[in-house]
């Protein structure tokens, strides 16, 4: 028997903004281990994307039987505004824990790269792995996620038979094939500017509006959106003026001005007397002013 083939792919940037995910989440900048109420029980969801839609809870006992319950409930929880993929986590070790899946159509799934990807990743938010290497179980198989500091991407490694069909992703999670979706507009959203002229601004059109949206995690009404553009579009005038300056010439600086710093010959002087500055305090002692307490 031949031993099994091992390949790496990687996942790319998890995505943890809620307006890209998307997720019905704004108190925070991110959905990791909040509390929502599921068939009259707390479970503390971590939200996150590697071009879909997930949402990771960690239970005590995988195999109990709410825990498919809870995910048929999730997939289509208004918490996860287009759906989402549902793993369920269950850690068996320190840098070793197990996952189940169930996808949007409330299917349970043996596998797929991101489910495991983001089981790995978010058993790390959530600091059960206090590492960046988690191996996942899935479906019968060991995977290695390891989520890297430097870049911040997550590769997966696993049987090559299982991942062949998985390419390496751009940051923020998608394929090189994949098409843009609709709620990823931020991540998406380009201009080439190579060819325009730097003195002119940008144009302010609706598709810059929605990628602002998007990114700031605001919502924008129609009435507010034309006073916006015309407010942009005069900042980005005022500012495409400066690059039409000639500053070949110009050295670099950190100010416009030439002026030095100042200093005075160090040695000691004689300053005013203590008692005639004391005299200005509303209350004091010989040495020191007196204010009122403001800690109990």
């Amino acid at each position: 028997m031949s031993a099994a083939i091992n390949t790496t792919v990687s996942l790319g940037t998890p995505v943890t903004a809620p307006c890209l995910i998307p997720v019905k989440h704004k108190s925070s900048p991110s959905c990791i281990g909040v509390p929502f109420m599921v068939n009259g029980d707390w479970r503390k969801v971590t939200a996150l994307s590697f071009g879909t839609p997930h949402g990771a809870v960690i239970v005590d006992d995988l195999d109990a039987g709410d825990v498919g319950r809870a995910a048929l409930s999730l997939v289509s929880h208004c918490l996860f505004p287009k759906g989402a993929s549902i793993v369920f986590i269950q850690m068996l070790g320190r840098e070793t824990l197990k996952a189940r899946l169930w996808q949007q159509d409330g299917r349970e799934m043996d596998f797929t790269p991101e489910a495991a990807c983001v089981a790995g990743t978010a058993a790390m938010m959530l600091q059960k792995i206090l590492s960046r290497r988690a191996n996942v179980l899935m479906g019968g198989h060991m995977f290695l996620v390891e989520w890297d500091r430097g870049t911040s991407g997550v590769s997966l490694t696993g049987p090559a038979r299982l991942l062949k069909n998985h390419g390496s992703r751009e940051p923020g999670g998608m394929n090189r094939s994949t098409q843009p979706e609709p709620g990823h507009r931020a991540e998406f959203y380009s201009r080439d500017r190579e060819a325009d002229d730097p003195a002119q601004p940008v144009p302010v059109d609706d598709k810059l509006i929605s990628y602002l949206e998007d990114l700031s995690c605001l919502a924008i009404s129609e009435d507010e959106k034309p006073r916006l553009k015309a407010e942009l579009s005069k900042i980005l005038s005022g500012m495409a003026s400066l690059n039409g300056l000639d500053t070949e010439n110009s050295p670099e600086r950190s100010h416009p001005f030439d002026n030095v710093n100042a200093f005075r010959e160090d040695k000691t002087v004689k300053s005013f007397e203590r008692e005639l500055i004391l005299q200005n305090a509303p209350k004091h002692s010989d040495e020191i002013f007196i204010a009122p307490r403001t800690v109990e």
